[in-house]
């Protein structure tokens, strides 16, 4: 009897024990979810009041610079005619934005930018609405990304469980409710 006793008090604390490293797996996963996307998020101004930075501030407010504008024009149009040095010019920024806010749903800043033609005669609102929405696309990723790793802890918390117990049925179906996804084998119950 004190073996079966000793037996199942070891299962019990084994079974702990594998749950908090499961746990512990998910927060790790999760912090690398949040540190790679806070890499990708942009703010419009920089802490340090640099007009732009590797996560800051707006490429707008810099070319408009007359420094900027002297240099480029130098440097990349020495050959060229004042209407094609801007459209270079034009061409330039708007690749460098691209690169930028790669995520932004251009279309949807285009819609609202001719909705209300007048909000986006500033190029630093332009932008802002891209950034804005480069962000909401990174945040949508994070989020799909941080329910992608709990559903992960789910099964294997669910799967750690003694086999022969309704735990591991009960706690897949829940957890792929959550997550919004099936299975493709159940597809056909």
């Amino acid at each position: 009897m004190k073996t079966l006793l000793f037996a199942l008090l070891f299962a019990a604390i084994c079974t702990g024990c594998r749950a908090q490293q499961i746990n512990d797996k998910a927060e790790r996963e999760i912090d690398a979810i949040h540190a790679d996307t806070e890499s990708l998020l942009f703010t419009a101004e920089c802490p340090d009041g640099a007009v732009l930075g590797s996560n800051c501030g707006l490429i707008a407010a810099r070319v408009a610079m007359p420094d900027f504008r002297e240099a480029f024009a130098q440097k990349k149009c020495a050959e060229l005619t004042k209407p094609a040095c801007e459209e270079l010019f034009d061409r330039a920024v708007t690749a460098w934005t691209a690169q930028r806010y790669m995520l932004a749903n251009v279309a949807d800043v285009e819609e609202a930018c001719d909705a209300n033609p007048d909000r986006c005669d500033d190029p630093k609102v332009y932008e802002g609405l891209l950034l804005a929405s480069h962000d909401m696309a990174v945040n949508r990723i994070d989020a799909r990304r941080e329910g992608d790793a709990l559903f992960r802890r789910d099964v294997r918390m669910a799967m750690s469980q003694p086999v022969g117990t309704d735990t591991i049925v009960v706690g897949l179906m829940t957890t792929t409710v959550v997550a919004g996804t099936t299975p493709r084998r159940w597809h056909h119950w």
